[in-house]
């Protein structure tokens, strides 16, 4: 998956955006956070859930498959809207390791069928969420 972009904000919070086959109008992409986490698991995905919604003005569906094996003790949403003006599917994956949000955000345009959705759950299952200590007791679906 070819990284289209890298932004570090601050010493200790980056993101690194990635394209699924090179960024064609039907493709997905997927946004890897990592920043300090200063509040709870379940405010930070509060948090991130009403952008989405606010975002997308649109709704939250259920997720097109269940969480890869190597995502514990996070949180995990979907929903569909508008993004940009394009019809698309777009979740969310969130876990809290040591001091550390690490979070994902996948964007799907419908156009790109199940073709493209197929690729970004793949894409998603490769990312490496089992790293660190984690030290929420928090659980998520």
């Amino acid at each position: 998956m070819p990284l289209r972009g890298l932004t570090v904000y601050g010493p200790s919070d980056a993101s690194a955006y990635y394209t699924l086959g090179g960024g064609g109008t039907g493709d997905a992409w997927i946004t890897f956070y990592v920043y300090p986490a200063t509040i709870s698991l379940a405010e930070e995905s509060a948090g991130v859930e009403q952008s989405l919604l606010q975002i997308l003005q649109g709704r939250r569906i259920d997720p097109p498959a269940p969480a890869p094996a190597n995502f514990q003790m996070g949180r995990v949403a979907w929903f569909e809207g508008l993004y940009k003006n394009i019809d698309a599917r777009t979740g969310y994956m969130l876990v809290q390791r040591g001091q550390w949000f690490l979070k994902a955000r996948i964007t799907v345009p419908k156009k790109g069928g199940p073709e493209a959705m197929d690729r970004a759950l793949k894409a998603i299952a490769a990312l490496q969420w089992d790293w660190g200590e984690n030290k929420s007791d928090e659980q998520g679906a």
